[in-house]
């Protein structure tokens, strides 16, 4: 049992593997922040900008000055504000273009079973309702 406290006190300095990559992330939210921007400033036409942003996105003018200084990256509730205006599919783009390939093929795989297993489970549906009228039809035939 010595042994076991030993090696885990040499290793207790040591440097600890860290499970997520927080500069990373920061980098990675703000060009998704800044690729909605772009997407949502494309899309609107007439108006001020950051009065038509602050409301779709439903925060303030402020807020949306330091989206585009890159100040502060968007935060979710703020973005599915947007994804439910008029150009919320380019911003879903925005975001799945900086979804890693192998989450994505992951994800496109799960959805394509789940479509599987739901049109199964239609068929059987299906023909259990055809049995069930097909059994009521013999039964009022042989009256």
């Amino acid at each position: 049992m010595g042994t076991a406290s030993l090696a885990a006190s040499i290793n207790a300095n040591g440097h600890l593997p860290r499970s997520y990559k927080p500069i990373s992330t920061n980098v990675r939210a703000a060009k998704i922040t800044a690729e909605i921007i772009r997407v949502c400033r494309n899309a609107m036409t007439g108006g001020s900008f950051r009065k038509t942003m602050a409301a779709r996105a439903k925060c303030s003018m402020g807020t949306v000055d330091n989206w585009t200084a890159s100040n502060r990256v968007i935060d979710i509730e703020h973005f599915l504000n947007v994804c439910a205006g008029p150009e919320g599919l380019e911003c879903i783009d925005a975001l799945w273009a900086h979804i890693p390939e192998e989450t994505r093929e992951r994800w496109l795989t799960r959805q394509i079973l789940e479509r599987r297993l739901a049109e199964a489970e239609a068929e059987v549906k299906r023909v259990r309702r055809e049995a069930d009228e097909r059994q009521i039809h013999m039964e009022l035939s042989r009256r």
